[in-house]
């Protein structure tokens, strides 16, 4: 009966083995070589690079004392920039920042595709912060990637907030000019009425009538010029600029576990 062999092999025996059937090594490392090329053309190794963008709301919650806590706010932000960013349109935007814009057809699926899967978006809980974060083939590709998603990110956001101060100074100065002309309207009745010299009981609430309108209205002329000068002032350059890049990129020179593009 034979007797079972237990022993452990180890990496010296290993070598021996080998060494003694040379040609069978050889012919196996020839056929372990093209099965890891393969591997590791399907599977890169990636590089990391980390972004992280502050941007600032424009309207704040109702109780200024609960403003930094505001819930609500903040969930339903993050999560409208989470959705944006990882949108069609936002990569669109970045494959043309990255000059990849004149790609057609399935040529341009593939990268949209690419960077889709390259980014990862992680907002920080109650706060105004967004972590980017990009992998590419290499640190400095990383970086020139997540670098242009942040300026894409911030030059549309400043578009957008243009074209809402633009559209809402357009409809305060067209309310400002009907309540103007209103205001006109008034004075002339109520100097007509005194210049008559109404003293009945009827001209007497028509003329307390007007003047009561009256003040309204200026209340409300004075209102609405109160909120066109805000709208004008927020439409400066550097009262637009809501998005900030809170760090520059940063790629780790370790690669992070390989992944499939």
């Amino acid at each position: 009966m034979s007797r079972r062999n237990n022993s452990t092999l180890t990496l010296t025996a290993m070598t021996r083995i080998l060494l003694r059937r040379r040609r069978a090594a050889l012919v196996s490392l020839a056929c372990l070589l093209p099965g890891t090329l393969v591997v590791a053309a399907l599977w890169p190794l990636r590089y990391e690079a980390q972004l992280v963008v502050e941007r600032r709301v424009s309207k704040v919650s109702p109780e200024p004392h609960m403003q930094e806590f505001d819930m609500t706010r903040l969930t339903s932000d993050t999560q409208r920039n989470v959705t944006l960013l990882k949108s069609r349109f936002m990569m669109d935007r970045w494959l043309t920042a990255d000059g990849q814009g004149d790609l057609k057809d399935m040529a341009r699926e593939r990268a949209l595709k690419k960077l889709r899967r390259a980014l990862s978006v992680q907002p920080v809980n109650f706060t105004d912060l967004t972590v980017l974060k990009v992998r590419a083939a290499s640190p400095e590709r990383a970086e020139q990637l997540a670098s242009e998603l942040g300026q894409v990110y911030a030059d549309w956001d400043t578009d957008q907030d243009r074209l809402q101060a633009t559209e809402m100074i357009r409809l305060l100065d067209s309310r400002i000019t009907q309540v103007k002309e209103e205001l006109i309207a008034l004075r002339q009745q109520l100097k007509k009425y005194k210049t008559t010299g109404l003293v009945s009981l009827v001209g007497s609430d028509a003329v307390a009538g007007t003047e009561t309108e009256l003040i309204a209205k200026e209340k409300l002329y004075d209102s609405l010029t109160a909120e066109l000068d805000q709208a004008q002032r927020e439409i400066q350059p550097e009262s637009l600029r809501r998005v900030r890049l809170v760090n520059p990129p940063i790629a780790s020179r370790k690669p992070v576990h390989p992944e499939r593009f």
